[in-house]
């Protein structure tokens, strides 16, 4: 049997899970603008996948919590963000990322900050 998601709400939304991981999607809303790119995550427990579908999308990294990275993503390659590594994302208004984690990932396991 074979079974289609599609995205029931902007931002991030869980789509399907099996088995430990699970497949979402990001589209746009307002935690993914240009302006909010500084507010930065990590998983502590677990990495992090994403594959730019459609639109355009940029990865912000950083390692000394002052300087960031900027990544700008490919349609079609896979970035996986490594447990621990803080990151965020500025989004087009058309874009469609889907993303594969751990569905064990708890709130309490994401450490948040403010470039």
């Amino acid at each position: 049997m074979i079974e289609a998601y599609t995205p029931q709400k902007d931002g991030f939304d869980v789509l399907f899970g099996s088995e430990g991981w699970q497949i979402a999607a990001i589209t746009y809303a307002e935690q993914y603008s240009a302006e909010n790119h500084q507010k930065l995550s990590r998983h502590m427990t677990t990495d992090e996948v994403f594959v730019l579908v459609r639109g355009e999308a940029c990865l912000y990294t950083t390692e000394d919590g002052k300087a960031l990275e900027a990544i700008p993503m490919e349609h079609g390659k896979v970035y996986c963000v490594k447990k621990a590594t803080w990151h965020s994302l500025a989004i087009s208004r058309d874009a469609f990322l889907a993303v594969a984690e751990n569905a064990a990932l708890r709130p309490e396991d994401t450490e948040r900050m403010t470039v």
